[in-house]
């Protein structure tokens, strides 16, 4: 990979790894499910000037309700306590999720450093569940694996179809995703609040806001899908895995969210699984 291409790699990590943070400050001001609502709704305007994708109504409509999904648990974690950076760490755990998946609706045969990672991923997350035990809610957690179950589902979806155009899929499917968090907006939040919230966006939140639509959402996957396009996968997919050690820099720099040494430990044993999970075995031959 050249210099140039590996900037771009970079760019996208960086992009993703602080959009955690900037998430923690678009809710600061705004109720989580309205900053996530309006991640959606300011993509819809774009549909015109996007192609529409060659990909089924139906394949459109789920991959923006589990995008969805993952934008709205992230929004909630966050404001249910999880710091930013351990919201970017615990996202990332879709990885072996997305193995998990292949086993049952693809017929995928996982190698033995899909098993080996996934067993030291899942014990990083022990040992930081229980740093965090008492100061996090249960459901601010559970509520991460529910979106990181989520965009694992994206990922599946996506190998089983053949799409040309991704940045028109990723638009076209904001149509899937903002009327179920407007439901669940408007149930949680109140429609009186919606509406208030949306008369009185702070900067901060119209800052996230686009960041999260614009900067990691069609940016951020457009240079992603280029990268895939010019070079093989396993070039590519290794970049990934610095998005949550940015999440928890970029979490520390502007929140002074900090790990002890088993959170550290645990956070190192998660890294150290993808890794693993992105090693290729080959038997030696006699």
């Amino acid at each position: 990979m050249n210099l140039p291409y590996i900037c771009l790699a970079l760019l996208v990590t960086i992009l993703w790894g602080g959009n955690f943070s900037v998430m923690k400050m678009g809710i600061m001001d705004t109720p989580p499910l309205i900053v996530a609502l309006f991640r959606f709704l300011i993509v819809v305007p774009l549909i015109p000037f996007f192609p529409r994708p060659t990909s089924s109504w139906k394949t459109i409509l789920s991959i923006g309700f589990c995008m969805g999904t993952m934008i709205s648990a992230s929004v909630l974690a966050i404001h249910w306590g999880v710091s930013a950076g351990l919201c970017g760490l615990f996202f990332q755990t879709q990885v072996f999720l997305i193995v998990l998946l292949g086993i049952f609706f693809l017929k995928e045969k996982p190698t033995l450093n899909n098993w080996i990672g996934m067993s030291v991923g899942f014990l990083g997350i022990l040992l930081i569940a229980l740093e965090i035990r008492g100061s996090v809610s249960l459901s601010g957690v559970s509520i991460i694996l529910v979106g990181a179950l989520a965009i694992a589902c994206v990922s599946i979806i996506l190998r089983r179809v053949k799409e040309e155009n991704m940045t028109s899929l990723m638009v076209w499917s904001s149509l899937g995703a903002a009327p179920p968090i407007l439901a669940l907006a408007g149930f949680m939040h109140g429609y009186d609040l919606l509406l208030s919230s949306t008369l009185q966006l702070s900067w901060r939140s119209i800052f996230s806001i686009l960041y999260m639509a614009l900067a990691a959402g069609i940016a951020g996957n457009t240079l992603w899908g280029l990268l895939l396009k010019k070079y093989p996968v396993a070039l590519v997919a290794p970049f990934a895995m610095l998005v949550p050690v940015l999440a928890l820099l970029f979490s520390y720099i502007f929140f002074g969210e900090t790990l002890n040494s088993i959170g550290i430990l645990g956070t190192l044993l998660i890294i150290g699984g993808l890794v693993i999970n992105e090693l290729k075995f080959k038997p030696k031959s006699l």
